[in-house]
């Protein structure tokens, strides 16, 4: 009798682990996304913009509980293509010792030489909406989307900034 519940108790434990790891790397695998967004300036300049990304999650990075995200993939802004640096200048650097915006660039020859980029926002890890920071070496443009009119390019800037903690600000 003791032995059927010891067995019992055994069985028990490796399957909660079991579901525990299985969910675990459920809700850490990487992401595809591929949407195309009109997004909105708030002078209402509008501009198409496809994304074409990996979204990953990664937990327990520098001793942090919360997750830290990067993108890997392309944004296509206004007929220009985007990339992640990483794939781009050093493909065996360590996706997640980098830190900050989750940044896009025009490729050049030098990777020091990088004039337009893209900083990217994002709500949730579905990218229900977007901040995108355009920087073509000349001037700095805020775009939200989607969006097609100020009003609606207000409303997620205000979404953004009263609501921040369901937005991924940056790389961590």
């Amino acid at each position: 009798m003791k032995r059927k519940k010891a067995f019992i108790i055994v069985v028990s434990v490796f399957a909660v682990l079991f579901i525990v790891l299985g969910a675990g790397l459920y809700i850490a695998r990487p992401k595809h996304v591929y949407a195309e967004y009109t997004v909105c300036s708030a002078e209402g300049e509008t501009k198409e913009v496809i994304l074409d990304v990996t979204v990953h999650k990664k937990w327990f990075v520098k001793k942090q509980l919360l997750a830290v995200w990067k993108l890997t993939g392309t944004i296509t802004f206004d007929g220009t293509e985007y990339v992640d640096p990483y794939g781009v200048y050093n493909k065996n650097h360590e996706l997640w010792k980098g830190g900050g915006a989750i940044q896009f660039v025009v490729p050049t020859l030098s990777p020091i030489d990088l004039r337009q980029k893209i900083d990217l926002n994002m709500k949730n890890e579905d990218l229900e909406a977007i901040s995108l920071l355009v920087d073509d070496g000349s001037r700095q443009v805020f775009y939200f989307g989607p969006a097609d009119t100020v009003e609606k390019q207000k409303e997620i800037s205000d979404d953004m900034v009263n609501n921040g903690e369901s937005w991924i600000i940056g790389g961590y």
